[in-house]
């Protein structure tokens, strides 16, 4: 009787199981009644297995029924317009980072219960100090270096605090106070640029303390969090951007102690908070799901399985945990959704678009096979950015790369169309790869202890251009495809997104992705030529008709495609194509007769707010 309640619980048809709660308790409460004989008999093993099974399924039917009136119903979630929040050690109060129309983050403090916000300086992330009284926040003084200030609650004035270089991208900018609210937790690199560790740094004095001592070769030790008591840290070790695991130590044990593995997936994390008790972690990560959930786990001498906090459509990201004044808990997460596109249109009129990848996954890189029937994108799909490839319908689409978290992207086609170059940022720095395109082991091509990326085949396929730091800041080089030979450095002053022209003896590229327009000079080097200001990174090609380039307009509905004649050195309009978002990406076949738009078609981005009840 056990066994067939089991089995109608456990059925794959959802018909097929019972109805209710409260059908299943009614079932058990029935099998109890039937054996209530046996209840003056000696216990035998398995009729003590039975009792104990019937113990929890009435627990579990216990926790569906409706709660009696009298208890205060809770609500699910509540938006909030922001991103990385963290609460006030009391839970009444958040700070947080606010995007207002105008695009510039700053900080904000909002006040739960009554809805009133108070704002504070630009800045990228915020952390509450435990004691109450100070704020620490980012604020970002170029691409290479981040200043930290504390505001002091109770005056309302700020100081800077600290300089340190701009944390990956992959992550966020989080800081972490210590448990006396007299040191703010951040991670600084070596002195080699090889790995970061975890420092606190005195708000008082400047002094710094190092915490952790990650192993060489990886990306280092980032988003941590002291437990309320002051005695443990809690952060994320990462090798690379997108591969990282969670971990905790003792304090006291400096920073060559030993550390505990919270987690064991090598996924993307994003975030690490204790529990008001101390024996938990939060911490957001993918894991067993296609998207960033919110999870917890005990933190233990040895790893155990976390379980789901809390999930929903889109990414959940940097969660914050309090006890709510209701009772229970108060837990607060940045949530966001995206999703990006690509259609196709045709010569002659290019009026009418084709879907090639769409639905809800991001697609932000791909390229055109040159004779216009294959597709190669990147791909959220399994969380992390891998290669797709597929017909030029989007009717059959496989999986080229599978890069075990790692983010790939910036597909090229060579020009026999029988190898794709990418960059991927396995390991612990972002390089150039080379992988069939019909599939099989991807080979790495570039191996300095350097970033290298956005590779693009030479028209006779015998280089490949890419963008590489070797040389202490982005510039192009050029090696032969075969690998053979040394690089060789093109442009001296910045280079990303190259592009050889139909001709092979001129390259067109962008200087920096933070100073748009097209610049041409000689595959072999020498002056550098602005042609066409205001162009944007991936949003441009060369092909024989021309370069094509998409023309940004603020508040348009649609966005111009422009070609620029080399003869005449002029553009005029050839399309336009409905990316009133925001387009990310323009390429071409050489010939020009096909052209591959994407563009962000949805973009939501906010926090949550929920109420758990204690258990």
């Amino acid at each position: 009787a056990v066994a067939h309640i089991l089995k109608r619980c456990l059925a794959k048809q959802p018909q097929a199981r019972y109805p209710s709660a409260q059908a299943l308790r009614e079932a058990v409460s029935s099998l109890l009644e039937s054996q209530s004989s046996l209840r003056s008999r000696p216990a035998r093993p398995r009729l003590a297995v039975a009792a104990a099974v019937l113990l929890a399924l009435a627990a579990t039917a216990y926790q569906f029924l409706p709660r009696p009136q009298h208890q205060p119903a809770l609500p699910n979630y509540q938006r909030i317009a922001g991103e990385l929040p963290s609460f006030s050690p009391d839970g009444k109060r958040m700070a947080f980072v606010s995007i207002p129309k105008s695009g510039r983050r700053f900080i904000s403090i909002r006040n739960l219960a009554t809805g009133e916000q108070k704002d504070f300086g630009n800045g990228l992330a915020v952390k509450w100090s435990p004691d109450g009284s100070k704020l620490c926040y980012v604020r970002s003084l170029n691409e290479a270096l981040g200043l930290i200030f504390v505001v002091d609650l109770s005056t309302g004035t700020e100081r800077e605090l600290f300089r340190r270089p701009a944390v990956n991208a992959s992550f966020s900018s989080a800081l972490a106070w210590t448990g006396d609210s007299r040191a703010v937790i951040a991670p600084f690199p070596d002195s080699d640029n090889s790995r970061r560790s975890l420092w606190a740094v005195d708000i008082t004095t400047g002094e710094r303390t190092r915490l952790t001592a990650p192993p060489s070769g990886i990306y280092g030790d980032i988003d941590a969090a002291v437990s309320p008591d002051g005695k443990r840290l809690a952060f994320v070790r990462a090798e690379a951007g997108n591969i990282a695991d969670a971990f905790w130590k003792e304090l006291s044990s400096g920073p060559d102690g030993p550390v505990y593995p919270l987690t064991v997936g090598r996924g993307r994390m994003e975030g690490v908070e204790w529990t008001p008790d101390g024996r938990e972690v939060v911490f957001a990560a993918r894991r067993t799901l296609p998207k960033s959930a919110i999870w917890k786990v005990s933190a233990a001498l040895q790893p155990v399985e976390p379980v789901l906090l809390q999930s929903e459509e889109g990414d959940c990201a940097y969660p914050t945990i309090t006890r709510s004044p209701r009772g229970g808990l108060r837990l607060a997460y940045w949530h966001r959704r995206r999703e990006a596109n690509l259609y196709l249109r045709e010569a002659p009129n290019y009026d009418r678009d084709h879907p090639v990848a769409t639905g809800p996954l991001e697609r932000y890189t791909a390229s055109l096979s040159p004779d216009g029937r294959r597709v190669v994108f990147n791909s959220n799909e399994k969380g992390n950015f891998e290669l797709y490839i597929t017909d030029s319908k989007g009717t059959e689409t496989t999986e080229l790369t599978a890069m075990a978290g790692a983010y790939s992207g910036s597909p090229q086609w060579a020009p026999d169309m029988r190898t794709i170059a990418f960059e991927s940022s396995h390991g612990t720095n972002r390089d150039v790869f080379v992988i069939p395109a019909q599939g099989g082991a991807p080979k790495r091509f570039t191996t300095e202890p350097s970033n290298e990326g956005r590779p693009f085949w030479s028209r006779d396929g015998q280089w490949l251009y890419f963008r590489s730091n070797r040389s202490g800041s982005s510039q192009i080089w050029r090696k032969r495809s075969d690998g053979t030979g040394a690089a060789v450095q093109i442009t001296r002053g910045g280079g990303v997104d190259p592009i050889e022209g139909m001709d092979g003896k001129t390259l067109y590229y962008l200087k920096s992705q933070s100073d748009p327009g097209i610049w041409s000079v000689s595959v072999t080097g020498g002056n550098e030529k602005l042609l066409i200001p205001g162009v944007q990174l991936d949003q441009w090609t060369v092909t024989a008709m021309g370069i094509l380039y998409l023309e940004r307009l603020v508040h348009a509905a649609h966005t111009p495609v422009k070609i620029y004649n080399f003869a005449d050195a002029t553009s005029r309009p050839l399309t336009s194509i409905p990316c009133s978002n925001y387009c990310v990406m323009l390429t071409a076949t050489p010939d020009a007769k096909r052209l591959l738009w994407g563009a962000i078609e949805k973009d939501e981005s906010g926090m949550r707010l929920v109420e758990i009840p204690e258990r």
